[in-house]
């Protein structure tokens, strides 16, 4: 059929894209519905034929079942007229039987008088009498036993009639079950011809359907390529603020490795300086370091107790990635939805278009929104809103993250911002997709919700926040209970550090 055609080239052209829409599993179902229809009608044209063939078959025999009916009734009335003339020949017979038997008993009467006269009287001899009598009685005999045998064949005949007439309404009966199915067999055929038509009505809309959905699928190619485009754009961008994301990380790893080997050198260094001034002492003289031991004990507990701290950051920074990728996901389905049921939106206002006149030219033109879910704020403008004594708590959620996990929006438009590219500023002139700020948005809300969490667990934990720069040094925040912070330096902490080493080395060396 022309419609399966057109359902093959929206399907190549679908696959072509290699996307999974439902759009393609129905148009499947549908050309598969197409078929097994045409199979269906199909075996419903070979049985009507068979049925067609059954019939005329059936008619025939119907014809000459009639005439051996036919013939039949014509043998069965010669035969009862045989008959009728049989028993009328019966009937005379014993009319004339009745006869010979009266006139023997009347012979035999007059025998028995003529036989008492003649023993009164002479008179004639007995037997001139009884001769002719006796040739009577004989003729009559005759009669009689051939009457009886004609009687005999008479009852043969009888029953071979009654056998004939029990084999005839044997053939009426055959022929009227027949003459039954060969009805059945026609109300049939009407029914078929009635779902015949009833096949061909539905094929119709079927294939005006296809033809539907053939519009409806080249509709969102062309939705879906521009999707793509836009999908490209944005993952370039995101490409990109990996990359610096990676190296920063890795400068940052570079300096903490550098900090270590500087640390443990300034320990090794104090460990000989104190070895060497103990090797001049006596042996009443030397003493063992109590303060630097103490106040390396003190450092070491500081260490473990940070060290346990950000391990329980980190679980909870984990499980709320999880919730974040669940809320993602579901958040994806949901906006499919809405490409989706903006399709046929649009599809209806198309129609809609169509079915209204034209506006006058008099009249402003009014611009076209687009039915789009309301855009959340950016983290940028609720930071602006809120007073700069009073941070946001989600910063306390975002401790020890990756710096190129997905769940920075804050850090990705930031680096956007940093860095001058051309790429970067074709996309701030552009603006961000929105799908990208529907999902930065969700996300955002998450991380304020982890922050409350944790804020309400632990309203006294001081929590912190490293902010890597492009010029190298690094800033710490850290948060109180009260969101108060201060702003630490990375020079800062080398000073500090450098003076707890000083300490250190002087406490040992003054023993």
């Amino acid at each position: 059929m022309g419609s399966l055609g057109e359902v093959d080239h929206g399907k190549e052209m679908f696959h072509g894209h290699g996307h999974s829409d439902p759009v393609v599993d129905e148009l499947n179902r549908l050309q598969n519905l197409l078929r097994e229809k045409e199979r269906e009608l199909g075996h419903a044209y070979s049985e009507i034929k068979g049925l067609k063939v059954t019939e005329a078959l059936k008619d025939k025999a119907i014809a000459e079942l009639s005439k051996e009916l036919k013939k039949q009734d014509e043998k069965m009335r010669s035969l009862e007229k045989q008959l009728e003339q049989k028993n009328l020949e019966v009937k005379r017979l014993n009319n004339e039987r009745k006869e010979a038997l009266s006139a023997q008993f009347a012979a035999e009467a007059t025998l028995r008088r003529i036989h008492s006269s003649q023993k009164d009287e002479e008179s004639v001899p007995f037997d001139a009498i009884i001769a002719p009598l006796e040739s009577d009685i004989r003729k009559y005999r005759h009669e009689i036993a051939v009457l009886q045998d004609d009687k005999k064949a008479l009852e043969r005949h009888l029953k071979l009639k009654e056998v004939a007439l029990v084999e005839a309404g044997n053939i009426l009966r055959s022929a009227l079950e027949r003459a039954l199915i060969v009805e059945d067999v026609q109300n049939q055929n009407i029914e078929l011809k009635k779902q015949m038509e009833i096949y061909h009505e539905e094929n119709k809309l079927l294939e005006k359907a296809n033809r539907q959905k053939v519009l409806e699928v080249e509709k969102l190619t062309h939705t879906i390529n521009e999707l793509e485009e836009s999908i490209l754009a944005t993952g370039e961008v995101a490409n990109a603020v990996h990359f610096y994301q990676n190296q920063a990380t890795m400068l940052n790893e570079e300096k903490r490795t550098l900090e270590r080997e500087l640390a443990r050198a300034k320990v090794y260094v104090n460990r000989v300086a104190s070895t060497t001034a103990n090797e001049w002492k006596n042996d009443s003289e030397k003493l063992m370091p109590v303060k630097r031991w103490l106040e390396e004990r003190r450092h070491l507990q500081g260490e473990i107790q940070r060290l346990r701290d950000k391990i329980t950051i980190a679980e909870k920074s984990s499980k709320i990635e999880a919730q974040l990728n669940d809320k993602l996901k579901r958040r994806l389905k949901s906006l499919e939805d809405d490409m989706r049921n903006e399709t046929s939106n649009s599809s209806t206002k198309e129609i809609n278009k169509q079915a209204t006149p034209r506006r006058s030219t008099s009249q402003p033109k009014q611009h076209k929104t687009m039915r789009v879910l309301p855009q959340p704020y950016s983290h940028e403008a609720i930071d602006r809103r809120r007073p700069i004594s009073q941070p946001r708590a989600s910063v306390a959620g975002k401790v020890l993250k990756q710096p190129n996990s997905e769940t920075k929006p804050i850090e990705k438009i930031r680096v956007v911002k940093r860095f001058d590219s051309p790429r970067a500023r074709t996309v701030s002139s552009k603006g961000e997709c929105l799908v990208k700020n529907q999902l930065w948005a969700s996300k955002g809300k998450m991380d304020v919700v982890a922050g409350k969490e944790n804020k309400v667990q632990n309203p006294n934990s001081k929590t912190c926040l490293i902010v890597s720069h492009p010029q190298g040094h690094i800033e710490t925040k850290v948060f109180d209970g009260n969101d108060e912070y201060g702003i630490q330096s990375s020079e800062h902490h080398e000073d500090v550090e450098n003076e707890r080493n000083g300490d250190s080395s002087s406490d040992e060396s003054s023993p």
